[in-house]
């Protein structure tokens, strides 16, 4: 064996045999970056009500104070990352665009991907990701956003209208008497009195069928009026009844195929014509002008 051989057998190869462990250690306690495993980013989120001409709520922005409620959960789950975010209500404070919203509870996103529903306004009242409705209330507004992740932390959610309104217009017409009103009702087979919003679809479930809801404008037929009803579209094509006092008469018209659409003025106009001793004569008229939709 010549000296070379036997210098790499003695000093080169023992000394690199050492060198691995330690290689092999530094590589293992490097420290993990913020793009490594486990890492996580809070939820931060923004409102908006997106403007419609006509619409239940015309404001872009909540007022401030107002809370809505947040749910975040994995497809096929009911939790995220195995955590239950249910229901957290988020307060928004300050005006326009310098809202900012604060959390009951930290909302931690990861790699994995969720998808994040919210409505307003916030009850404790949450079963099953399901909140009562009524036509007695407010509207009530809702809407998802998916993949949100630490990589996606920041939502931009646009709330949408759940409910509808059915606006009444009365024109007199040929009516020739006083046309003081006292009461206008809607009796409605496409609507619902009472609700459940699924926050998971943002449908509404077991619903009363029939809607029987009253308005008392206390004007006349020369101030053009408007009566308006908040109502709980079923998505039904189905008929409406419209009953109004008119100078101590009860006049009652029918629509018999309407279609109620959520976030959205449904309306029709009533003209009367020779209405003087209700709609048992023969010689009453009423003409009616169908829905129009306004987006």
């Amino acid at each position: 064996m010549d000296k070379y051989s036997v210098f790499v057998k003695r000093f080169i190869r023992p000394a690199l045999t050492a060198a691995v462990p330690v290689m092999l250690l530094w590589s293992c306690t490097e420290p993990v970056s913020n793009d490594e495993y486990g890492a996580t980013e809070q939820l931060v989120i923004s409102v908006e009500v997106p403007h419609m001409t006509k619409a239940p709520i015309f404001n872009q922005y909540l007022n401030s104070g107002s809370k809505i409620g947040v749910t975040l959960v994995e497809e096929g789950k009911d939790t995220y990352d195995g955590v239950k975010y249910h229901n957290v209500m988020f307060t928004v404070y300050g005006n326009g665009e310098d809202q900012y919203w604060v959390s009951s509870k930290e909302i931690n996103l990861s790699d994995t991907k969720g998808t994040l529903y919210a409505y307003y306004p916030y009850t404790k009242e949450y079963d099953s990701h399901r909140i009562s409705a009524s036509a007695k209330d407010s509207d009530v507004l809702w809407c998802s956003v998916s993949d949100m992740s630490r990589r996606n932390n920041r939502a931009l959610l646009q709330l949408n209208h759940t409910k509808a309104i059915l606006r009444i217009k009365l024109q007199r017409g040929d009516y020739v008497g006083n046309g003081n009103i006292s009461i206008i009702e809607v009796i409605s087979f496409n609507s619902y009195r009472e609700a459940d919003l699924n926050i998971l679809t943002g449908n509404f479930e077991n619903g009363n069928e029939i809607n029987m809801i009253s308005n008392y404008p206390n004007c006349t037929l020369d101030d053009s009026p408007d009566a308006d009803f908040l109502l709980i579209p079923n998505g039904k094509n189905d008929k409406i009844t419209i009953i109004s006092l008119i100078d101590e008469t009860n006049y009652q018209v029918e629509l018999d195929k309407s279609t109620l659409y959520p976030g959205k003025i449904n309306e029709v106009t009533i003209t009367l014509n020779n209405l003087t001793k209700g709609l048992n004569d023969e010689d009453n008229q009423v003409s009616i002008n169908m829905f129009k939709h306004y987006e």
